[in-house]
């Protein structure tokens, strides 16, 4: 089994510039093989109020275009259970947690924290999926609606844009600070594998003839038994094989690292971080 890889603190590089500082953090495949069935577990680390100088609205993950991706992994939430905030189990793609604390003009301050969760909903505006972000805050659960795409790009190939981030309504005077994020994108589901094909009807064959593995008619060889329901033996332990469908699967090849790209938007500009996701043969 490939091991698990991971890339140290200060992946991140900021383009371009901004007020914002960039946060420190993790991106991580688990497991990092080329060709395995993977999570792709984001961890990062902000300053300040969120990640830099204001609370992100809206965070892109963007994928290497040798990723490859198999919705069968995970079912779909209704557009009722989205809006109700009550995705089932099976559509679930990503967990994650934000924490960081909560203070009151110097009086108090206290640690808050806030799971998350993604999950796969039917497909709109022509997207693949539309992904339905969860959080709890306090017991109660606030939703927003994003997609996930196919692009067109010389790098990227899919972007999971979890764009907007549920609105959490803060009391007034009550300051919330962001100091991590984790989110860890990934699912699987196994099912039967593919009907196989129909085995053709044979015609009988004559008298001292047998049916070969191409289902021909040919001489019987001295000694030699026919062939009986070989075909029919074939098709009853493929129908009772399965396959495993991995929402996401690492390249194929690797050459040290794949590319990929985090993207995060606040109110008046988008950051855009650049990382490389570690890889092994």
């Amino acid at each position: 089994m490939a091991s698990i890889v991971t890339v140290g603190v200060g992946l991140w590089a900021a383009l371009p510039a901004s007020a914002d500082t960039a946060p420190a953090g993790t991106l991580t495949a688990q497991p990092g093989g080329a060709g395995a069935g993977t999570h792709l577990v984001v961890d990062a680390k902000g300053t300040g109020a969120g990640f830099g100088g204001a609370f992100p609205l809206g965070v892109t993950l963007a994928l290497y275009k040798g990723y490859s991706l198999d919705l069968a992994a995970a079912g779909r939430c209704s557009d009722a259970a989205a809006s109700a905030g009550a995705c089932p189990a099976s559509s679930q793609i990503a967990t994650g947690l934000a924490t960081g604390t909560a203070s009151l003009a110097g009086l108090f301050s206290q640690a808050v924290s806030a799971p998350v969760g993604v999950f796969l909903a039917n497909p709109s505006n022509g997207d693949l999926a539309d992904v339905v972000v969860e959080v709890v805050v306090q017991g109660t659960t606030e939703t927003a609606r994003g997609q996930l795409v196919a692009v067109s790009d010389p790098t990227f190939g899919y972007e999971f844009r979890f764009d907007p981030l549920p609105a959490v309504a803060v009391p007034a005077g009550l300051a919330v600070t962001l100091g991590e994020f984790k989110l860890d994108v990934g699912a699987s589901a196994t099912g039967p594998a593919p009907a196989p094909k129909p085995v053709p009807k044979l015609k009988k064959c004559k008298k001292g003839y047998h049916h070969n593995s191409k289902h021909k008619c040919v001489k019987n060889k001295k000694k030699k038994k026919p062939v009986k329901k070989k075909a029919a033996s074939l098709v009853s332990a493929s129908a009772a094989a399965t396959v495993t469908h991995n929402l996401i699967t690492n390249p194929t090849t690797c050459a040290g690292s794949w590319p990929a790209q985090l993207r995060v938007r606040y109110a008046d500009h988008t950051q855009t971080l650049d990382a490389a996701i570690v890889c092994s043969p």
